[in-house]
């Protein structure tokens, strides 16, 4: 198992005709976790004010200015978008500080399950972890819906769907989350993430979308 951190910094200019460099950067802004069979790693993003560098100004060599632009969060999520979530990962978690979803479904974690199995694993666990640290001291309510494959009837892949969503509940209950700030529901085979054509396809449809 390989583990990875890594730290990227977004600096911000506020003009094409300025330097800009880091200053003070200490406000973690979003993470991201990707675990897979081969691969585990997590992404921290930092984003601080900038300074602006104007050369060459009157009879001055440089002067610095600290910089009127912030970061909206817009800015930061097409950051973030643009490096790609990887599919290759079994897990994931895109969140922000203020816990808004990032992509346009609304999703901002999902866990994975192994076939017809509604057991969490270790990584989902790490994921769920997340999600419970950041919601504890607020009123944030998630919707847990449970996905399956196309193996099995659909009456089948329905309830266990609805099984993998009430694990997650269960867990995070466990961990302090008040039930009533959760539902669950399943949607089963219905809405695959990709197509089950092949192995590692059906993977990724086995999961539980946090919304």
């Amino acid at each position: 198992m390989i583990r990875k951190l890594a730290t990227v910094c977004i600096l911000l200019s506020t003009s094409t005709s300025t330097l800009t460099h880091a200053n003070n950067i200490d406000n973690q802004a979003l993470s991201y976790y990707c675990g897979g069979d081969k691969v585990e790693y997590e992404k921290n993003i930092s984003v601080g004010k900038g300074t602006r560098v104007i050369l060459n100004e009157g009879p001055f060599y440089q002067i610095e200015q600290t910089g009127e632009y912030d970061p909206t969060l817009d800015f930061i999520n097409k950051q973030v978008v643009s490096s790609g979530v990887s599919s290759d990962c079994s897990e994931f978690l895109l969140a922000n500080g203020q816990f808004k979803p990032i992509n346009d479904g609304g999703v901002i974690a999902r866990v994975y399950f192994d076939f017809n199995k509604s057991t969490l694993t270790d990584k989902s666990k790490y994921v769920l972890d997340n999600i419970q640290r950041m919601i504890k001291n607020n009123n944030q309510n998630l919707n847990l819906e449970g996905h399956t494959d196309s193996v099995g009837s659909k009456a089948y892949n329905f309830s266990l769907g609805l099984k993998r969503s009430k694990a997650v509940e269960e867990y995070l209950v466990k961990k302090g989350i008040s039930k009533n700030a959760l539902s669950t529901s399943s949607k089963g085979e219905n809405e695959p993430l990709v197509s089950n054509d092949t192995a590692k396809d059906r993977d990724q449809n086995r999961r539980v979308e946090i919304q």
